[in-house]
């Protein structure tokens, strides 16, 4: 009990405001966003997770006040596929003092236990190595990890950008195997948050 006491208060409070969900719903993907060929599945509608078990920066005085999740997209068998969270805050203050806490070198053993986390079903999964990535992006904060490990037989490349701006931070996977995503596609995928973001088209 105390354990789960204590992991409820690093994470931000949630107090949804019917305004605030639907703008975080505006600011997710769709297939239609990416294109031809881009089919998408329902998924279970959450803010942004930048905390993981032995991670746990501070969400004191931060409050969540929408959140939304696009659903899962995805090119083919192998990729790319791409799903996005997005939370807004209170504040854009609030917002950025959470992105100032989180988004940091730490989060990347988060984007790693994501690609763990396969071996819950039945996946050999051996990470083959971790990095940030280079990500330009229109918004007042941006960020980009990359993680590539062996699941079974087939190399996996997965990918996460952090992107803030105002009162709204989201993260987008993209996923693909045996080929690494173009940083030509995830750059294209960021001008579009840019803009959903209320940024430059540009």
């Amino acid at each position: 009990m105390l354990l789960a006491i204590v992991l409820a208060a690093a994470a931000p409070a949630v107090r949804h405001r019917p305004a605030d969900v639907q703008a975080a719903r505006a600011s997710v993907l769709a297939a239609a966003d990416l294109g031809k060929g881009w089919t998408g599945e329902a998924t279970a509608q959450r803010g942004v997770a930048l905390s993981c078990p032995g991670y746990r920066p501070s969400g004191a005085g931060v409050v969540e006040t929408g959140a939304a999740a696009s659903p899962a997209l995805r090119y083919g068998r192998t990729g790319p596929f791409v799903s996005q969270q997005a939370s807004v805050y209170a504040s854009a203050r609030q917002a950025d003092a959470y992105w100032r806490r989180a988004v940091r070198p730490g989060l990347l053993a988060c984007v790693v236990q994501n690609v763990e986390a396969l071996r819950a079903r039945g996946v050999k999964v051996t990470v083959l190595s971790k990095r940030r990535l280079p990500l330009a992006a229109a918004v007042g904060h941006a960020a980009a990890y990359r993680v590539k490990a062996r699941a079974n037989a087939l190399v996996l490349y997965f990918d996460v950008l952090v992107l803030g701006s105002g009162r709204t931070i989201t993260t987008v996977s993209v996923s693909s195997f045996q080929q690494a995503p173009p940083a030509a596609f995830e750059q294209a995928v960021a001008r579009i948050l840019v803009r959903k973001l209320g940024g430059p088209a540009a």
